[in-house]
């Protein structure tokens, strides 16, 4: 393993402080186990990966330095611990019981309400001003990625594609899922001649835009394209937002509008947004119990 460790992983075997009481799902990376700490009965999530090269282990090494960093912030997916062992990498992480937001839509067969809405935005932007606090672009904000715990807590989660950026640094990697990519991050595409192709913090705003019109209406802009031209409507001049404004308020079109922006430097900061007329107060997980409960 060489240098490459993150001071995070143990080198000891995972087995011997928690139990794998059943498997949660699994990535392109391997299984998530449900897990249970051996010392005091605190049930996890632990992602388990094969890890055959440095390159491999230097990528988790870093979405590992990121939850960590995290670990002051309510509202995104608590770090724990990780282990290195016989070539298997694990990272265990607090268990949301809701599940993901993604998941609960498919069960609810509806979108959120809006004080749901209300709710989740306040949640998601905090956690959104948070990360760029600390220079870390997430890369990847969907409704997959949106966890919520049986008391109607938000918690941003997977950081496997995000990475510290600072402010007078711009990333040019074409990285994400097409849906939710911010116009500026799809021209980076290298099929594409565009000529300017780099990004910084603002492309967490525009897919987080995207991801609450999805938890309204249940689906992305262009979800009924094909990928490629879904991206050529996003980087076009077709209109980016609801599907039927007269369904919401004039306060979630708004701020769904000073999002979704075409040009990065025109949307609004997620720190801004906090103030927003939507957002402004709205710290109330209570309202997403009903939403992210078994029953």
């Amino acid at each position: 393993m060489g240098n490459k460790k993150s001071k995070f992983i143990q080198l000891s075997a995972p087995e011997d402080a928690w139990t794998v009481k059943g498997d949660l799902g699994s990535g392109s990376y391997g299984k998530v186990h449900l897990v249970q700490r051996r010392t005091d009965g605190v049930k996890a999530a632990a992602k388990v990966a094969d890890i055959d090269s440095q390159e491999q282990l230097q990528i988790f090494n870093n979405e590992i330095n990121i939850i960590a960093l995290c670990s002051e912030c309510n509202n995104v997916t608590q770090f724990l611990s990780a282990y290195y062992f016989g070539e298997k990498l694990w990272i265990v992480i607090e268990l949301c019981k809701g599940g993901s937001i993604s998941d609960l839509m498919d069960k609810r067969k509806r979108g959120m309400t809006e004080p749901e809405l209300q709710a989740a935005a306040y949640q998601m932007l905090d956690s959104l001003t948070f990360l760029h606090s600390k220079n870390v672009i997430h890369r990847d904000i969907n409704s997959a990625n949106t966890m919520v715990t049986e008391n109607g807590v938000i918690k941003l989660g997977d950081f496997g594609v995000s990475c510290i950026s600072g402010k007078s640094k711009k990333r040019n990697t074409f990285i994400g899922t097409p849906l939710y990519m911010a116009p500026e991050v799809i021209n980076c595409d290298p099929a594409r001649e565009e000529k300017k192709c780099w990004y910084q913090q603002e492309c967490d705003v525009w897919s987080l835009g995207i991801t609450f019109i999805e938890f309204a209406e249940t689906r992305c802009p262009f979800s009924d394209l094909h990928p490629m031209k879904a991206m050529m409507k996003i980087t076009g001049t077709a209109p980016v937002g609801l599907a039927d404004e007269a369904k919401f308020t004039k306060r979630f079109t708004n701020l769904l509008k000073r999002m979704l922006q075409r040009e990065p430097k025109a949307r609004a900061q997620a720190f801004e947004l906090m103030n927003d007329g939507f957002v402004k107060g709205q710290n109330d997980p209570s309202r997403l119990i009903a939403y992210s409960s078994s029953t």
